[in-house]
């Protein structure tokens, strides 16, 4: 199956899931606005690189007969509601809560990209580029759900590596494309006004495709695809200040870990675990009655993986920032 309709498929699930979660809450009281209710809110601010990565044509298999490697694989020789329990923890949130806030959310984001892999302390492979993201959002009472399309083309600066030990730089293209959705449960304390606290947990799944290309010296180098799906918990807060009768001013925050991460690369067929990174996100803007725009910018990073197959996934690290904007009803 193409990674477009791996892409697909996986938004097919996460919408079914946020269809779900929708149809849960529609015996729930009639939707109110967020003017209505002030002091609630509706959303957060919210290589395998190295010597094994691709192969010359005709070349055979890892680590036999003279190849030229593209950068992506280091090469190694051998029971009750919400709104009760916010009430009996004395949070403030029993109230707010209690009208069961019902909102929904369209955005996009565009974003500059930069994808980094990092070996004995120097990088060797850069991506970037502009990433685009389509998403939803879906809030009900304390809960928050989000579902993200993304994709983009990056330009990819790294290099090849002979059997020799001789190295060429190597430019060409990566292609990115995947689906992402979060689950947060916020907390309004009395002792913290116009802020909410958050927990939650993400998951976010996209594929890497490393293209075919030429080193200077006209050596051909093989493309391939990396499979990436990481779970990451978190912890945030969210404060909020209406200016005057017009809009409301909001930031938010939060920070995680990438806790769980699967890679697959489809060259050498191998399964690589990279090791838990930090995550965090940061997000500032205006938010009307309808409308929002915002500046956000968000990490990911994985340190680096054990060996498999003659393979390792080096020190990684996703960094995005740019804007952010969308219509609530």
């Amino acid at each position: 199956m193409s990674p477009f309709r791996w892409g697909v498929f996986a938004l097919t699930v996460l919408a079914g899931g946020l269809s779900q979660a929708q149809e849960m809450s529609s015996l729930r009281p009639p939707a109110r606005s967020l003017d209505e209710l002030p002091d609630a809110t509706l959303f957060d601010g919210s290589g395998l690189d190295d010597a094994g990565g691709r192969m010359a044509r005709g070349a055979g298999t890892f680590g036999t007969a003279p190849v030229s490697q593209r950068g992506s694989f280091a090469y190694v020789s051998n029971g009750g509601s919400s709104e009760t329990a916010a009430a009996d923890l004395g949070l403030g949130a029993g109230s707010a809560y209690g009208s069961r806030l019902v909102e929904s959310t369209w955005y996009t984001r565009e974003e500059y990209f930069h994808w980094r892999e990092r070996l004995g302390g120097e990088d060797f492979v850069n991506e970037y580029g502009l990433l685009f993201t389509l998403g939803y959002q879906r809030r009900v009472g304390p809960e928050r759900y989000r579902a993200e399309l993304f994709g983009g083309t990056m330009h990819y600066d790294g290099g090849a590596q002979f059997e020799d030990g001789s190295t060429e730089p190597l430019e060409s293209k990566t292609g990115y494309l995947g689906v992402r959705g979060e689950y947060d449960f916020l907390i309004e304390p009395d002792w913290l006004p116009k802020t909410s606290l958050l927990i939650g947990v993400g998951t976010r799944f996209w594929f890497r495709d490393l293209r075919d290309g030429m080193t200077e010296s006209g050596v051909p180098v093989l493309g391939y695809q990396e499979m990436w799906w990481t779970i990451y918990p978190y912890l945030g807060a969210e404060t909020r200040r209406v200016l005057g009768r017009g809009p409301e001013l909001f930031i938010s925050s939060r920070i995680g870990c990438t806790a769980l991460t699967y890679e697959h690369a489809t060259f050498f067929d191998a399964v690589l675990y990279p090791k838990t990174g930090l995550t965090g996100q940061l997000e500032a803007g205006i938010r009307g009655h309808h409308f929002f725009c915002s500046a956000i910018s968000e990490v990911f990073a994985w340190r680096q993986s054990s060996i498999a197959r003659g393979a390792l996934q080096p020190e990684s690290t996703l960094f995005t920032v740019g804007l952010r904007a969308g219509v609530n009803f």
